[in-house]
């Protein structure tokens, strides 16, 4: 089977927001965050959240666009979720934050480990409940956009497969 590769376009988060962004059905935009291991170790979100907030206030659709990535950790995302401050400081921008998902991008596997950095260490099985509530937040927060029901269904459909693939 042939599946089709996403290219990606990065975008640099010093120049957010990002307003009239062309579509480019080709590529996919990605706003790469690199985390430092300091931020992690301290708790510190706040340099994420303001970004967070630029993609919230740009004029173009920003959803599925945010990669987190920890690169003083050089694991795989199953690897993270193992590293408690990694887990700590995503669960602590997920509970500022209910509806990060609309946002989160499959670039670097951030769904996954955000997904399991919700799970107890250890547990990996599909929690049809918690996938429910990322989904309702994320589904809440489109709405209150305004986006239309296409884009809707697609942010729901795009985090349930990026979920599920993980117990593929």
């Amino acid at each position: 089977m042939n599946q089709q590769i996403p290219m990606y376009t990065y975008l640099d988060p010093k120049n957010a927001p990002f307003n009239n962004l062309p579509p480019n059905p080709r590529c996919e935009y990605v706003v790469r965050m690199l985390i430092e291991k300091r931020e992690t170790k301290n708790g510190n979100i706040r340099r994420c959240l303001n970004l967070i907030d630029k993609l919230e206030r740009s004029k173009s659709p920003m959803k599925n666009t945010l990669a987190l990535m920890f690169n003083e950790y050089p694991l795989s995302y199953q690897e993270l979720n193992t590293i408690p401050e990694v887990r700590d400081w995503i669960h602590k921008l997920l509970c500022a934050k209910p509806y990060l998902f609309y946002y989160l991008s499959d670039f670097a596997e951030t769904k996954k480990l955000a997904y399991l950095s919700l799970l107890d260490l250890g547990e990996i099985k599909l929690d049809n409940d918690l996938l429910f509530m990322i989904t309702a937040c994320a589904i809440r927060h489109a709405i209150d956009k305004g986006d239309s029901r296409k884009t809707i269904r697609e942010i729901e459909k795009r985090i349930r497969k990026s979920i599920k693939e993980i117990f593929c």
